[in-house]
This record gives C-alpha cells, structure tokens and sequence, in this order.
C-alpha cells in the first residue's frame, strides 16, 4: 500500500509565500504612489480655488479701491498661529466658515500651511492694475521648516483691472 502525499513541506510553504510577497509588492507600491498623487492633486485643487477666491475678491472691487493697495507687501499665512483666518480684504464667508463650524477642523488642517501673495503694478498710461495672487502650500507635511521654499509648491494666477480711463 502506497501513501501519498497530503501537505506541503515547511519549503514549500516558505517558497510559495516569498513569491507571492515579490508578486505584490510593485502592487503596494504602485498604491502607495497613487495616493500621494491623489494627495497632491487635492492640494494643488485647494490652492486654485484659495487663489480664485482672493482674485474674485480683487477684481470685484472698484479700480480707485484697488489703486489704493499698489505697492503694498500683501502676503502671509491664510491662517493664524491660533487656526482663525485671516480677514483678508473682508473674506467674511471663508472666514466665518472655518471659525464657527466645528466640522471644519479637517478645512483648518487642510489650510495650515497655505500661504498667499498678492502683487499689483499699476500702468498709469493705460489705467491698469496687474494683479498677481500667487498660493503656495507645502508638498511634505511632514516638515518643520515650512518657510523652506524647496519643500512648497505654488499656484499663480493673473488678471488685470482697468479702470475708466476718462475719470
């Protein structure tokens, strides 16, 4: 009488888990990748619709308003030490948004290390203001130095504003 084999060995066993590890890790890795592009993709979005926030906000003020803001450093962190937006040339609605809600502590987080910069040039002989609203957002995280500008990432946008060139 025969007996045939009923198991596998301890090797077998050993051999067959080590090539199905191998066979899933490009698998992990390539998740991995895509969820950090997914990441960065939500980031960049963000700043897009900040940065289209602040120039809405710009352009939908009257030119001498605007003249006014020329050659002024406008620039800082869209929040505070303290997680409050800053007002902004009265963004009232994000404002109020982000402090009265709490539900909105992912937003809060999401918006910490989002900085914003605002250049306008005027040219007098064509009564025109270029306005510039750049948002930068950090790639990592995870870094300390967040004033470090090899670890941000930016999004530029421009417009111009014309003004009546008869008044």
């Amino acid at each position: 009488m025969r007996l045939g084999r009923h198991a596998f060995s301890m090797i077998e066993l050993m051999v067959g888990v080590c090539i199905f590890a191998l066979a899933i890790l490009p698998l992990v890795w390539m998740s991995s990748k895509q969820t950090t592009g997914a990441y960065h993709v939500g980031k960049h979005m963000m700043a897009g619709q900040l940065a289209a926030s602040y120039m809405d906000n710009i352009l939908s003020r009257d030119y001498d308003e605007v003249k006014k803001l020329v050659g002024q450093k406008i620039e800082g962190y869209v929040l505070d030490k303290d997680n409050t937006v800053k007002n902004f040339m009265d963004l009232k609605e994000i404002a109020e948004s982000l402090q009265n809600d709490k539900a909105n502590d992912n937003i809060k987080a999401s918006f910490k290390n989002f900085k914003y910069k605002i250049v306008l040039n005027e040219n007098r002989s064509e009564k025109a203001i270029r306005v510039m609203v750049e948002i930068s957002y950090l790639v990592n995280e995870q870094s300390k130095r967040i004033d470090d500008t090899k670890k941000r990432a930016s999004l530029i946008i421009y417009a111009v504003k014309y003004g009546n060139k008869n008044g």
